[in-house]
């Protein structure tokens, strides 16, 4: 299914627009688990729709084999030395950088803020602009506060305090749709194995272990914290703090913050691994992002995929990486925040 091509405005994206890509050379989509979702194109310079390919215009093109053809708008062309034009482009999820949140607002359960946000009307007096809407398949009664003087999508993720740090979940877009999924994929119960569909296979560990964990209650200007808490990992000394000022409406006791700090101590795995495995052949049409699979090299372990780079133009996957993001101690620290 070739790749079609329309204005800046995304008022066609039912149609053809200006045409389909059909002489494009490559046309590869990337997609994470709860990371970018982008597109590269190659096309010849004197190719047919060559003009259209402007920055702003959007490229509508399957993602995978289970989705159906998404927007993506181009970010940026480059011409290469074999005279080609180079195009790349990102998911219109990504045009809420330019969607600003107006004022300050709090709200005291995940449906609560979705039924806020799908109450704005973005589109002003612009025809430019789309309304997101927003889907989620859990609940959760946390509190969110969304402060002033940032972008929607700032809040969507990627930053403490943002909607995947307070609730969790994994986003999924179709279009203008935002789906907070508890969980993308499924489980396949595929197997990957050496000799049969394992081409490649790396492990690595990674060091994020944490020797104490110290609670804290902060309002206004009063800050409490609770004792040094060991977590009983025999590692060199490393500290990290909890923020547990949404588990106690007043002022709680040194005991209570201990217990706080306890509590996180579970959530902690001094034992995490990287692995990554680059499958051969393992069925295209069954596996897709989020699902896991069944890794048997070493020992049998279950992982997901992770990322994710279809060929539009043959209807395949180029790449399907399994395993875990490699850990850092940013992402400790959010794990504790979670």
């Amino acid at each position: 299914m070739f790749p079609t091509i329309h204005d800046f405005t995304g008022n066609s994206l039912n149609t053809q627009g200006y045409g389909a890509l059909s002489d494009c050379i490559s046309c590869d989509v990337t997609e994470e688990l709860n990371g970018g979702f982008t597109l590269e194109v190659e096309y010849p310079l004197n190719g047919i729709h060559a003009e259209y390919l402007a920055t702003g215009n959007i490229i509508m093109v399957k993602p995978s084999h289970n989705q159906g053809k998404q927007p993506f708008r181009i970010s940026q062309i480059r011409k290469s030395l074999a005279n080609n034009i180079k195009v790349y482009a990102n998911h219109i999820c990504y045009d809420m950088a330019g969607y600003y949140i107006r004022g300050s607002f709090a709200r005291n359960s995940l449906a609560d803020l979705f039924d806020l946000l799908n109450g704005w009307t973005w589109t002003g007096d612009s025809p430019l602009a789309h309304d997101f809407k927003f889907y989620a398949d859990f609940t959760s009664s946390a509190y969110f506060v969304m402060p002033e003087k940032q972008t929607l999508r700032s809040w969507m993720g990627g930053q403490e305090g943002s909607i995947l740090d307070v609730y969790g979940g994994e986003w999924e877009y179709d279009n203008f749709n935002c789906f907070l999924k508890a969980r993308r994929g499924s489980d396949t119960g595929i197997r990957i194995s050496y000799g049969k569909n394992l081409a490649e296979y790396e492990k690595q560990k990674d060091y994020n272990d944490v020797s104490h964990v110290i609670a804290y209650w902060e309002k206004d200007e009063t800050i409490v914290f609770s004792d040094v808490v060991p977590t009983g990992m025999n590692c060199p000394f490393r500290t990290v703090y909890y923020d547990a000022s949404k588990e106690y409406e007043t002022q709680p006791t040194t005991a209570q913050l201990n217990a706080s700090a306890q509590a996180q101590i579970a959530l902690l795995n001094p034992a995490a691994q990287t692995i990554t495995v680059t499958p051969a052949q393992i069925g295209n049409d069954v596996i897709g992002l989020g699902d896991s699979v069944l890794v048997c090299y070493e020992s049998v372990f279950q992982t997901r995929v992770i990322k994710t780079v279809w060929d539009a133009l043959a209807g395949r996957y180029k790449v399907l990486q399994l395993g875990t993001k490699k850990a850092n101690i940013a992402d400790t620290i959010k794990s504790l925040v979670q």
